[in-house]
């Protein structure tokens, strides 16, 4: 019997089962995580026969700035476990400009295929509390870049850029909680604290927008479809409150998030 030690609190496993058959599910870690990046990648298989590594995986992609990203930082993979999003590092790891990169990747057999990449806007080289959350097609960065609000920013599976949203407003006291968007892919929902206050308590406000399936929703040029207080509404809508970097008094490694399933 093969024994996986499991190297990484961001690693995600899961079966895929078919009777008596089992097709190989994957599963993906940081190997030697730290605030400032892993030293790789693995990726592992995992069929009837056990559990395999089929590959240990380096960035060899150039970054936006034209530099070949340092460590991976966090990662997140989708719920059919054939997609994966990391969080790499900025290239100048100690200078404030180096935001952190978003790659994705396909996995196959053979190991990960690369598809593309963003800046994750941190404000500092590493996440700074940023936690990523997958979809059946998407990911959802949450980042602090005050190291107090959140952000929002949201990229399709083919690196489309789909939702930007700064809750309150664009600058600090944003008064976001958390946002996510409906299982059919239609809706977009943006929890808030309206007014703001300080500090951050829960969302009593929801914010509904529409997703056009083909640009950018930016919620502070976008009308929203509705809105409610409803305080019960609110409660089933909104994902507990990600933690603040001032609340947890450092950078989270990799955080699992859930979300309603409105």
């Amino acid at each position: 019997m093969r024994i996986l030690k499991f190297i990484c609190i961001g690693t995600t496993l899961g079966f895929l089962a078919y009777g008596n058959a089992m097709s190989a599910d994957y599963a993906v870690g940081v190997v030697n995580p730290s605030v400032f990046g892993g030293t790789g990648v693995n990726l592992y298989s995992v069929t009837a026969k056990g559990v395999d590594l089929v590959q240990q995986y380096a960035f060899p992609e150039a970054d936006y700035y034209g530099n070949t990203a340092a460590g991976p930082l966090t990662l997140a993979m989708d719920p059919a476990h054939d997609f994966v999003y990391i969080a790499y590092n900025g290239p100048g790891l100690f200078e404030d400009w180096a935001n952190p990169i978003l790659a994705a990747f396909t996995i196959t057999s053979k190991g990960l295929v690369y598809q593309w990449q963003s800046e994750i806007e941190t404000g500092d080289p590493t996440l700074q509390g940023t936690t990523l959350e997958a979809g059946p097609n998407y990911v959802i960065e949450n980042t602090f870049p005050d190291a107090v609000d959140l952000w929002v920013e949201i990229y399709s599976k083919s690196g489309q850029h789909i939702v930007d949203d700064k809750g309150n407003g664009s600058g600090n006291a944003s008064g976001l909680i958390s946002g996510h968007i409906s299982p059919s892919g239609k809706l977009y929902y943006s929890c808030r604290d309206v007014p703001t206050t300080e500090p951050v308590t829960p969302a009593n406000t929801v914010v509904v927008y529409e997703l056009s399936g083909t640009g950018l929703l930016d919620t502070s040029l976008s009308k929203p479809l509705a809105t409610s207080t409803d305080p019960v509404f609110v409660a089933n809508v909104c994902v507990p409150t990600p933690p603040r970097l001032a609340d947890i008094g450092g950078w989270p490694l990799g955080i699992v998030m859930t979300h309603s399933s409105v």
